[in-house]
């Protein structure tokens, strides 16, 4: 269980990406990474603000992921909003979070690591560029998980 796993045996990520094409290869990737991950997909970021935050109230939900994985150029609400709104919250401000993005502009890795995300990754073009950036994530959870 060296992954990050929550109750459920599983590592639970949530991968926050509008892109088809990208979300085929992030799952991918994970899945050749990691052991039997439950992936859940929010399509923009209220789509993810939902999942992590009951909307009515804003209460943060209990059964929360063991990493969140997003883009940062998201529709309805975008990845920075997403960011400020986990990292402001108490009980989320721990998950791992890691920003996988088209984006290569030292101002976003800049503003989001002030914001607290663990990682900022520019998408690679290759498939093998995937596998190697989940592997540096898989060394992110293990640090988390052992401090």
């Amino acid at each position: 269980m060296s992954e990050g796993i929550g109750r459920s045996g599983r590592l639970k990520i949530l991968l926050v990406e509008d892109n088809p094409d990208h979300i085929e290869i992030i799952k991918r990737a994970v899945l050749n990474q990691f052991e039997n991950p439950e992936v859940t997909l929010a399509l923009d970021g209220q789509e993810a603000l939902n999942f992590l935050f009951h909307p009515l109230t804003g209460i943060a939900k209990q059964n929360h992921p063991d990493l969140i994985v997003l883009d940062l150029k998201l529709p309805k609400v975008d990845g920075f909003q997403v960011i400020q709104q986990v990292k402001a919250h108490h009980l989320m401000r721990s998950i791992p979070l890691v920003v996988l993005t088209t984006s290569s502009r030292n101002e976003d890795r800049e503003r989001t690591l002030a914001l607290g995300v663990d990682l900022f990754i520019t998408k690679p073009g290759q498939f093998n560029g995937f596998l190697k950036i989940f592997e540096q994530i898989k060394s992110v959870l293990n640090h988390h998980h052992s401090s």
